[in-house]
């Protein structure tokens, strides 16, 4: 039977949410929903060829942020094996630094998820290069879903150590690399087995991530289209379709430039 896995990328894109965003690097200041949207693109990129059916809970286009109440009702909707929310951190006085990564169970959560915490700490810090700051448990809203459930903190936003790690794709690609190894490992997910007699498609999705400030969303395949909406600066979008210079958003809000003056395929 196919597994079902729930992502969820904390909080909403392009100001959407207060606060929430990296100190003002190399990369300049980036949102933390574009930071958490991208390790889930590329975890579902990693996923794509085994058995599991992955949904979302957040608005994939960053435009709103969803109230946790509202994510965590979506994810009993879909009824998953497994809920795990992407964040990056932040910090806190209290806990007297700030670099590395963490993963959370709910107080009064099960003794799964406090499985999966275990597995995914040392392997995540491990992978993208930092401090493991271990397994934590808290009674975050998002948590309190019927599934197995895990909420992992990447890197500190506002640390110059953890920065250009989170901001970088290969940092964001080893975040998501560790999530999905323990998604494999923890759901036992098995490669699709392909049938002989279906002709693959002829182009395969990928990301992009905008390098320019502003790239303008077209309707259609034409750089005559209307102009329906703008992407930014270092946000990070799948491609599933390129014609006449341009590429189709994954979302279905229209068409980007492929023009490498504007754009970076990853």
């Amino acid at each position: 039977m196919t597994k079902v896995l729930v992502l969820d990328a904390g909080h909403g894109g392009n100001g959407s949410t207060a606060g929430k965003r990296t100190l003002n690097g190399a990369n300049g200041v980036i949102y933390e929903w574009n930071l958490n949207n991208a390790v889930c693109n590329y975890i579902a990129d990693i996923l794509k060829d085994y058995d599991v059916t992955i949904h979302r809970t957040d608005d994939t286009s960053g435009k709103t942020d969803i109230s946790l109440s509202e994510r965590v009702k979506r994810c009993n909707q879909y009824n998953p094996d497994l809920f795990i929310s992407i964040h990056h951190n932040a910090h806190n006085s209290v806990w007297g630094d700030h670099s590395g990564t963490e993963v959370y169970y709910h107080t009064n959560g099960t003794a799964e998820d406090k499985k999966v915490a275990g597995l995914l700490a040392p392997k995540l810090a491990s992978a993208c290069g930092v401090r493991n700051r271990g397994v934590k448990h808290a009674k975050f809203t998002v948590l309190t879903c019927r599934a197995t459930a895990i909420l992992v903190e990447g890197g500190f936003m506002d640390s110059v150590n953890d920065y250009p790690i989170i901001t970088s794709a290969k940092g964001q690609k080893a975040y998501a690399q560790a999530v999905a190894e323990v998604v494999i490992d923890y759901l036992k997910l098995t490669k699709k087995k392909v049938s002989q007699s279906v002709t693959p498609s002829k182009k395969d999705s990928f990301l992009v991530k905008i390098t320019c400030d502003e790239l303008n969303i077209r309707k259609s395949a034409s750089f005559d289209s209307k102009i329906v909406g703008v992407v930014k600066k270092n946000e990070v979008f799948t491609i599933v379709e390129e014609k006449n210079g341009l590429g189709k958003l994954k979302s279905g809000a229209g068409w980007i430039s492929m023009n490498t003056k504007y754009i970076e395929k990853l």
